[in-house]
């Protein structure tokens, strides 16, 4: 089996034999950052938190087919791509994803630990939308949740030691694709977000 399916299989078992089996009090104990973290291999994110590529399709697509949105280079991006992801909750760490945009869609996939937020900031209408992602499906959390592209938008574990989610991005994310949002631009153009942008947000 490949490295890469048998990590997925380990992630959907652990997931699986974590749900109450006949009450809430059965659950199992889940792993700690630190054991998934050297299980998969995660390696340091620039915005804080861990992460590994997990998949990289072989198929590519022009850049000339694409919406003009995207970079001139590299000339081709591949089909998808998809992560592991890991942010680290509490005052001890500043694990966040710093608010950006992509020139493609990126679906985010709850996994493991706490809930994670995700604040999007859409240019079009200047709305604010806050999602929760999480295994408390019943109420206000859910496990798969897709950023459009051309939106910025941010995210923090809020729940829990740490939340470990995936991405998944097609056409398949290049860095040439990724703006990094500015907080005093941000703020001229989001003032209903203020609170957001203070805290997920960098200076220049």
């Amino acid at each position: 089996m490949h490295t890469t399916t048998r990590n997925h299989a380990l992630v959907l078992l652990i997931v699986l034999t974590c749900v109450p089996l006949y009450s809430a009090a059965k659950r199992c104990s889940e792993p700690t950052w630190e054991q998934l973290r050297d299980h998969f291999g995660l390696e340091p994110h620039p915005e804080g938190g861990f992460f590994v590529e997990t998949y990289l399709a072989n198929g590519s697509i022009p850049v000339s087919v694409l919406p003009d949105h995207f970079a001139d280079s590299p000339d081709t991006r591949p089909y998808s791509t998809a992560i592991y992801y890991l942010l680290r909750a509490g005052p001890a760490y500043d694990d966040r994803s710093h608010f950006h945009m992509l020139a493609m869609d990126e679906v985010w996939h709850f996994y493991l630990g706490g809930q994670l937020t995700i604040v999007l900031l859409h240019p079009a209408d200047g709305s604010v939308e806050v999602v929760k992602l999480g295994r408390n499906v019943l109420h206000d959390e859910t496990v798969q949740f897709v950023v459009p592209a051309q939106t910025w938008f941010g995210a923090f574990a809020s729940g829990g030691n740490y939340a470990f989610i995936g991405n998944t991005n097609a056409p398949g994310f290049v860095y040439q694709d990724w703006q990094l949002g500015n907080k005093t631009a941000l703020l001229e153009e989001f003032p209903d977000a203020a609170d957001w942008i203070e805290m997920l947000a960098l200076a220049e």
